[in-house]
């Protein structure tokens, strides 16, 4: 966001400067506007229009909703016209800098009284605004963050701003810290259970998938997994061709060239995946295809209740239904 260098920010305005020329109401069908400068009328009104139609926003404060009864002052200094809601009317109808600047003090006095008895009136209200101010102060550390951009910035600024927010923002704020607590105290325990990547060509791996997903990309969309190694570490890579009908909770095993994550050496990517097959019991020594069909005809099995179960013969191969 870039700063302001007008006359007409806040922090530089000086009542003294300003006239009240005209008041307004923007309605479409029923508007009007009551000009109190006959001169002014007739050598503003035509670039009032082709201003105010660009935005409708505050010239002082810039509030980001257009204005429908408003207020045209004209500022002596730069011989401009302002265009301003109800509140900035008020600052500038002052008579000097001065009253401006005990207005502001008694203004955000009044905000954070009102903020300081939302906040007591409920224990979420509080919960809530202390996690966003947190998370938006630990963002401000990272380079390259624009508090601005997050809606946990946006939810402290409107408490700050207005003396307090929306149940339903509220309700928001509190699962977004349920959801990151969690996926902290998940990701602790990972980490405290994960080992470093064995990396290097033609690395053996053995353990449980605990993803599969689409991946797109700039080349292209393919499907990869995220495999548990038996010896602790994590790698994520393509699926490969032979296990095409793996789930999460399959143990599979494989063999690849795997390299370490810059950014956590418990984290590797596997590249180049061969000589994968399933690990677990009932689907060891399966096609692909079978493993397919097993899948398929155990879901339908165990969504109809069926009490029958399925059976592999190493001989020939067959996956069959037994008698219930």
């Amino acid at each position: 966001m870039s700063t302001r260098s007008d006359p007409h920010r806040p922090s530089d305005v000086d009542p003294a400067d300003y006239r009240l020329v005209c008041q307004f109401d923007d309605h479409h069908e029923d508007g009007y506007a009551y000009w109190l400068d006959r001169e002014m009328e007739l050598n503003e009104a035509d670039k009032f229009i082709g201003h105010y139609q660009g935005n409708g926003y505050c010239d002082v404060c810039g509030t980001g909703s257009r204005i429908r009864y408003g207020f045209i002052f004209y500022h002596t200094p730069s011989a401009q016209t302002v265009v301003v809601g109800s509140e900035c009317a008020a600052l500038l109808g002052l008579s000097s800098k001065d009253q401006a600047e005990q207005r502001k003090v008694r203004e955000a006095a009044r905000i954070t009284a009102k903020r300081d008895e939302w906040l007591a009136a409920d224990a979420d209200h509080r919960l809530a605004y202390d996690w966003a101010k947190m998370m938006v102060e630990l963002g401000q550390a990272v380079p390259g963050y624009r508090p601005s951009d997050g809606w946990r910035a946006k939810f402290v600024t409107g408490v700050d701003r207005y003396g307090y927010s929306t149940e339903k923002f509220v309700a928001s704020i509190l699962r977004d810290r349920e959801r990151t607590l969690e996926r902290a105290a998940l990701d602790a325990e990972r980490k405290a259970t994960r080992c470093p990547v064995i990396a290097g060509d033609g690395i053996e791996i053995a353990g449980e998938v605990l993803s599969v997903k689409l991946h797109e990309s700039d080349f292209g969309d393919r499907i990869v997994m995220t495999v548990k190694d038996d010896r602790g570490f994590l790698v994520w890579g393509s699926r490969p061709a032979g296990i095409s009908s793996v789930e999460v909770g399959d143990r599979v095993g494989l063999v690849a060239n795997v390299e370490v994550s810059e950014k956590d050496e418990t984290f590797g990517f596997f590249k180049r995946p061969r000589k994968a097959a399933y690990l677990d019991s009932e689907l060891s020594g399966l096609s692909d295809d079978e493993v397919g069909e097993f899948k398929r005809c155990n879901g339908e099995r165990e969504g109809k209740g069926l009490g029958a179960e399925f059976m592999h013969q190493p001989e020939t191969g067959v996956v069959y239904l037994s008698a219930p």
